[in-house]
């Protein structure tokens, strides 16, 4: 992409570093390499979610009736003037004149997309939180009165500041799709066209009437032979850790599924199996809700198209530690009120009472509070302090010190011996 044919940059690579530059507004940073590999990973899978160039800052697209601050974005210079014009002045105290001073000279140097110098994020923190229509501020913890003609110029310079920022913030999403564009189809050359696949880009070509057009214009053919060939090959489909599993991976191998369960001899199968109270992978898209929707969607055209078993017997724990999870798991009304009412729900719709299978395990399972274990050591700090046994106590210490390290508010003894 850096590459030079020549003497001078290539058309293409002047727009790409263009693009860049507009996408990364305000970012100081020296290092190309790294920003680029930064920006590329924090931003190419909403490209690849939303390919078209008019999903990307596209001010018809989010506001259809349009937007009242992208129209005052270029009155910056006006408002501020009729600010000035109508605060005042003759009320203020110096502090409150220098803090204003402060704010009009640093307003102009302000470029959209930076951010606030802190003399305007000052000010114009105090009048949003003031509110539109409140008839006076506080500027330097005293109230500063706001006639009429202030509150509007005011109003006026927040209008203009919004402004100014959106539309800058809609020209970097510009810029960011720009990147992404010209990054992917290059990337998409050196890279893909030999063979050289990332997971996200395997799941991506495979993904029915999802990203794989970005991919490839062929995709499409190439999908269904894939479907086909698989089809023909297995007749039995078995998936672990289906909590965490995806709706993206999901679609995948959804039309197999479809095939295998609804094969009227019977003679294939689809078996999965997970937890969705242990699903951690939310942030890679993972879906816990899929294993239930799933289990609805084919039991809907029969009852037992899909057989639900539960193992409710723990082969790990003992019976003390499966009582304890029990208890503090299983408690329908407690949970109702400590938690939203849906996710209550969902969890006491899945939940389980367990057991175990090897009530020969010992065990010990409590609940300790902060409170009591501090009064516990509080007592051996007390023992330690009789007359007679100082010299034992000069070895506690360190003890006392380490058993209460993680405590709000430690509790520390020792003992001087003769």
């Amino acid at each position: 992409m850096f590459a030079r044919t020549g003497a001078e940059l290539t058309s293409a690579q002047r727009d790409f570093i263009e693009a860049f530059k507009r996408a990364t507004f305000g970012v100081d940073e020296k290092q190309l390499a790294r920003r680029l590999d930064d920006f590329i990973d924090g931003h190419a899978e909403t490209y690849f979610e939303a390919p078209g160039a008019e999903l990307w800052g596209n001010a018809e697209r989010i506001w259809p009736a349009g937007c009242a601050w992208l129209a005052h974005a270029e009155e910056r210079a006006r408002a501020s003037g009729e600010l000035r014009a109508a605060l005042p002045w003759a009320a203020l105290d110096e502090k409150q004149r220098k803090r204003f001073e402060t704010f009009f000279a640093e307003l102009p140097e302000w470029t959209p997309g930076a951010p606030l110098p802190d003399p305007v994020a000052y000010v114009l923190g105090n009048a949003l939180k003031a509110g539109p229509d409140a008839a006076e501020i506080v500027v330097e913890r005293r109230k500063v009165a706001m006639p009429g003609p202030a509150r509007a110029a005011m109003q006026a310079v927040v209008a203009a500041v919004i402004g100014a920022e959106l539309g800058r913030r809609i020209e970097m999403t510009r810029g960011i799709f720009a990147v992404l564009r010209a990054y992917e189809a290059v990337y998409h050359d050196a890279v893909r066209r030999r063979g050289r696949l990332t997971f996200a880009d395997v799941q991506r070509l495979l993904v029915p009437e999802g990203g794989a057009p970005v991919l490839s214009a062929a995709a499409g053919e190439g999908r269904l032979a894939i479907d086909y060939r698989l089809d023909a090959q297995f007749d039995h489909w078995l998936l672990d850790e289906f909590q965490d599993t995806s709706f993206g991976q999901w679609s995948v191998l959804r039309n197999l599924v479809d095939e295998a369960v609804q094969d009227p001899t019977g003679r294939r199968s689809f078996f999965y199996v997970g937890d969705v109270k242990q699903a951690i992978f939310a942030w890679r898209a993972g879906d816990p809700r899929l294993f239930r929707e799933i289990f609805n969607h084919y039991n809907a055209g029969g009852a037992g198209t899909i057989a639900e078993e539960h193992l409710t017997r723990s082969w790990r724990s003992g019976p003390a530690v499966i009582a304890m999870v029990n208890r503090a798991f299983g408690g329908e009304s407690v949970l109702a009120r400590l938690f939203p009412a849906g996710a209550a729900q969902r969890w006491s719709q899945e939940w389980r009472m367990h057991g175990s299978a090897r009530p020969e395990l010992g065990g010990y399972a409590a609940l300790r509070r902060v409170e009591e274990r501090r009064a516990a050591l509080a007592k051996r700090c007390a023992f330690c302090r009789k007359p007679g046994l100082r010299r034992a106590a000069s070895a506690w210490p360190c003890w006392c010190k380490r058993m209460t390290r993680q405590l709000p508010s430690p509790i520390f003894c020792g003992a001087r011996g003769g």
